[in-house]
């Protein structure tokens, strides 16, 4: 596969967890899907407490099949869906650049 097509392959995926991610974020934290955006911040910006942070990491171990995630109250939602990129492409791309060579 060549590295063009790869990386429209990687984008591609990209944004479709991008959108599935800010579904599940919007529906743990309990706010309007177009509140989320990459630059929001979880809790300056969609009010994530403790309560719905919990709610949350479970959400996207259970939809995802990762291990629980670590959120810190600064995080954006661009740092988390980049997050659980990187865990989701290194299973589906585990020679990443064995493939690209």
């Amino acid at each position: 596969m060549s590295i063009n097509m790869f990386d429209r392959e990687l984008d591609n995926l990209k944004e479709l967890l991008t959108m599935a991610m800010n579904a599940v974020i919007a529906d743990s934290l309990e706010v309007e899907t177009d509140l989320v955006h990459p630059d929001a911040q979880l809790v300056a910006d969609l009010g994530m407490s403790a309560v719905t942070k919990r709610r949350l990491t479970r959400e996207i171990s259970f939809i995802f099949d990762c291990p629980e995630v670590e959120l810190s109250s600064a995080m954006k939602v661009k740092q988390l869906v980049d997050h659980v990129a990187n865990i989701e492409f290194s299973r589906l791309y585990p020679n990443l650049s064995a493939q690209v060579a």
